[in-house]
């Protein structure tokens, strides 16, 4: 009777990984808990802000940055006309802590992703190691990330943050690195030359 794959041929990483994580949070339990507080109060904190200002002035605010960025009046107004309606059913809480949790995950993208970008673009040996890597985390889904974050952080929104930052992070670098690549070199050393 053959009761499926050999028992000789089986292997388990899982005590490997449950040891890693063990000594993980017994030596950097401490600064893990502190990241996760500072995150945690600033989070809150642009929350508390979102919902200090009025909705009326925050839905003014969304449809100029929408109109800024599409210079379409009718876009706007349909942006604005739909933020409206999740007011209106009652989760405009909701949607400011999504708004502060994006706004907060997007500054840690573009604090941390622009400058590997430059690096990306100005050294081979940077390029040549981290694009792999980067290769890897735009193939994962957004789901393995938070696994190991998850266990680190435990449930909540700091765990959301680094979850869409490993998963934001990887196109904001090659971009950053391809725009950067393609400069004409002649607009480099005219910029050299005037002391840029």
């Amino acid at each position: 009777m053959n009761d499926g794959f050999p028992k000789a041929l089986q292997f388990s990483f899982a005590d490997s990984i449950n040891r890693l994580v063990d000594w993980l949070v017994l030596h950097y339990g401490d600064h893990l808990r502190s990241v996760s507080d500072q995150l945690l109060q600033l989070l809150v904190g642009l929350e508390n802000l979102l919902r200090l200002t009025p909705w009326w002035l925050l839905l003014l605010v969304v449809g100029t940055l929408a109109w800024h960025a599409s210079r379409s009046l009718l876009r706007s107004m349909v942006l604005v006309a739909l933020l409206a309606f999740i007011g209106m059913l009652g989760l405009w809480d909701k949607l400011l802590q999504t708004l502060a949790l994006v706004l907060v995950s997007t500054g840690l993208c573009v604090l941390v992703g622009v400058p590997l970008g430059i690096l990306l673009a100005t050294r081979p040996l940077a390029r040549r190691l981290l694009l792999p890597m980067l290769d890897v985390m735009q193939t994962l889904p957004a789901f393995v990330y938070l696994i190991p974050v998850l266990m680190l952080f435990g449930l909540g929104k700091v765990p959301a943050v680094f979850a869409t930052l490993v998963y934001a992070l990887p196109p904001l670098v090659r971009l950053t690195e391809l725009g950067l690549s393609q400069i004409d070199q002649s607009l480099l050393q005219a910029a050299h030359g005037l002391g840029a």
